[in-house]
């Protein structure tokens, strides 16, 4: 549960820092046309790469999040309907072991 979990998060985290990286790398130099010179200081200011690279990099984390969150999602709801027929298969043999308790006792006929 605690490596679902952890999946959950940082998938949920990659997700925001590849729209945030987007946004700073393609989208802000566009706006205050800034220019397209070779190199482009990274989003975190350490090093400096192509704005393709940051394009790129950006929508892989997108699409890889989006992958993971997808697959859990589809985990969980695949573990709901395992649950939900174990709870089906309980309360059919409650069903059945209350006809036969009847059947050997039936209920007074004075009420």
């Amino acid at each position: 549960m605690k490596k679902r979990a952890a999946a959950l998060v940082s998938s949920v985290i990659a997700s925001v820092l590849g729209c945030w990286i987007m946004w700073e790398a393609v989208v802000r130099p566009l706006r205050i046309m800034a220019g397209w010179n070779s190199n482009f200081p990274s989003p975190f200011y350490i090093f400096n790469a192509p704005i393709w690279f940051w394009h790129d990099f950006a929508i892989f984390l997108i699409i890889l999040s989006t992958l993971v969150l997808g697959y859990l999602a589809a985990e969980r709801e695949s573990t709901l309907e395992k649950e939900l027929s174990k709870i089906k298969n309980i309360i059919t043999r409650l069903d059945e072991e209350f006809e036969v308790a009847l059947r050997l006792n039936p209920p007074s006929k004075g009420l």
